[in-house]
């Protein structure tokens, strides 16, 4: 906190990025393969208003072959039981993206 006792936004996101796979997060978005996702983290006060909400985009990684790719299919399950947001949307499948940003060349 600054001497204000104003949280700088910086703050925020550290506190979502510690948090953001562990609790109050919800998918707001992912393709069926499960490669490419954005999930939704909401911070409250103890007065119950909404202080921060936080957005994070995010992939699975093949370091090696540097292209995002499907998790593995145990991390999936597990990915897919995440409470999903009422307006959820569906994401095309890295392939489709792929695909998708090919033919628009």
């Amino acid at each position: 906190m600054d001497i204000n006792g104003h949280l700088a936004n910086t703050a925020y996101l550290d506190l979502a990025a510690d948090v953001r796979m562990a609790l109050t997060y919800a998918v707001i978005s992912m393709s069926p393969d499960g490669a490419r996702f954005v999930v939704e983290n909401e911070i409250w006060t103890e007065g119950g208003q909404r202080a921060a909400t936080i957005r994070s985009t995010g992939g699975w990684l093949d370091l090696r072959a540097r292209k995002l790719v499907a998790p593995p299919a145990e991390l999936l399950a597990a990915f897919q039981q995440v409470p999903r947001a009422p307006h959820f949307v569906e994401l095309p499948s890295s392939r489709e993206a792929i695909q998708s940003n090919t033919s628009e060349r």
